[in-house]
């Protein structure tokens, strides 16, 4: 969580903006991953795709701007109001996302279901795809 604190800093996220190479690209996407050996080169092109423009990367940069997990608190009682099933996974590996944040999330919106996968971090698509379509597709099968 320490670096996306540190990117709402201007400086900082210009910084990390000039010197980001793909080599550094990759260390950020490879700590995401809880299954390593899942980053290919192929799939690391995709990652770095779209950074190779100048709107990509002033894209990434106001994303990083934008990280703030204080915003809960924003829309905090839209999600109470929420009267649909809701279903959060979670990376249990998850080095970006605090836990407290999907925890947040269940225990404010009424009607949720969490799942937590141990497999899986931050980009939980590439660490465990077959568990998170399993659940999502037994979620919507059960309501």
């Amino acid at each position: 969580v320490q670096p996306i604190i540190a990117m709402r800093t201007p400086i900082i996220r210009q910084i990390a903006m000039a010197s980001l190479d793909i080599g550094m690209f990759e260390l950020i996407v490879k700590r995401g991953l809880y299954h390593k050996t899942h980053l290919s080169d192929q799939l690391m092109a995709l990652f770095w795709k779209p950074m190779k423009t100048s709107t990509g990367r002033k894209g990434f940069l106001h994303f990083a701007k934008c990280l703030d997990n204080k915003n809960l608190t924003e829309i905090e009682n839209d999600l109470r109001q929420l009267t649909i099933p809701v279903l959060i996974i979670r990376g249990d590996a998850d080095v970006y996302l605090s836990d407290s944040i999907s925890e947040k999330l269940h225990s404010e919106i009424p009607n949720s279901e969490l799942i937590r996968i141990e497999t899986a971090g931050h980009f939980m698509q590439e660490d465990e795809p077959e568990k998170i379509s399993a659940s999502i597709l037994n979620f919507i099968n059960r309501t």
